[in-house]
């Protein structure tokens, strides 16, 4: 009867611990967008406006693989746009970073 017991109590203590050692994994992760040559430029997710301008720490970005894409209207005032684009992996609990290159596109 007492091995019985003692049994028992190990088991429940075993399950005890294991239900404390369960770490969550993050959702999300953080990624930091940088443009070159210019700065400010407007920054899309998945092909979604997001209001956010470069040079900007995204610090809650679901895990995953999420195409980035930045436009910038031309500072010079001529009727070209800037756009760049880059392929970005979001690890849980992780900082990304990704440069992405502004390249002139010609508006018609």
């Amino acid at each position: 009867m007492r091995k019985l017991i003692i049994i028992q109590l190990v088991i429940a203590a075993l399950v005890v611990a294991s239900c404390q050692n369960k770490t969550k994994i993050p959702k999300y992760g953080s990624v930091m967008l940088i443009s070159k040559p210019w700065k400010e430029a407007e920054v899309f997710i998945d092909g979604k406006k997001t209001g956010y301008l470069t040079d900007i720490l995204i610090k809650k970005l679901p895990v995953g693989t999420h195409k980035i894409s930045l436009k910038k209207a031309n500072p010079n005032g001529s009727l070209s746009i800037y756009v760049g684009e880059a392929t970005v992996k979001v690890a849980p609990g992780k900082l990304s970073r990704a440069v992405i290159m502004l390249n002139p596109m010609d508006i018609e």
